[in-house]
């Protein structure tokens, strides 16, 4: 209700503030939990299964590792889709979900399938399409929002990519 209301009056300083702010809090808010699954995968997994399933708990610890990226790339998004809903501009945002989400299930069943990968093989072909995905979705929702890229990727995500390197550095000392 905030970002249509913000569009349908034309206040696109405060639709540009929600745009900020919110990817900027968003991403802030999932750093800690992000960087502990990924740094303490192997240790979370080792307490939390080994008991139960000896060696394997190495597997989890994978997954739990690629699945920590995969949630630190979608909490990057933030309030790019409250903002793009609100200004009614979804065909492209639900192009660059539906058509990856196919191609993700496809290529996690060829790779699970066909290599030995395992488990892993299915949270591999996200974590690229997510990787891939984020970059265009920047760029489309700064245009959007007539905020240069350079402003949006300064303001909403400098600071807190500032914050995880320093929280991963920490952690990894520990």
């Amino acid at each position: 209700p905030l970002t249509t209301g913000y569009h349908a009056l034309g206040q696109v300083a405060n639709l540009q503030a929600v745009l900020l702010r919110g990817t900027r809090y968003t991403l802030l808010m999932s750093i800690p939990a992000c960087v502990v699954l990924a740094v303490f995968a192997q240790s979370i997994s080792y307490v939390w299964l080994h008991a139960r399933i000896g060696q394997d708990y190495l597997v989890v610890s994978n997954v739990l590792t690629l699945w920590a990226i995969v949630d630190f790339l979608n909490y990057s998004a933030g309030s790019q889709y409250a903002t793009m809903l609100g200004m009614n501009r979804l065909p492209f945002m639900v192009w660059m979900s539906a058509p990856p989400a196919v191609l993700n299930v496809v290529a996690s069943i060829i790779l699970v399938k066909y290599t030995n990968l395992g488990v892993s093989g299915v949270v591999i072909p996200t974590v690229i399409i997510t990787f891939i995905r984020r970059p265009i979705l920047m760029a489309y929702v700064s245009r959007a929002c007539n905020l240069t890229f350079w402003r949006y990727v300064r303001e909403s995500y400098l600071g807190p990519l500032l914050v995880t390197a320093i929280l991963t550095c920490l952690a990894l000392a520990l």
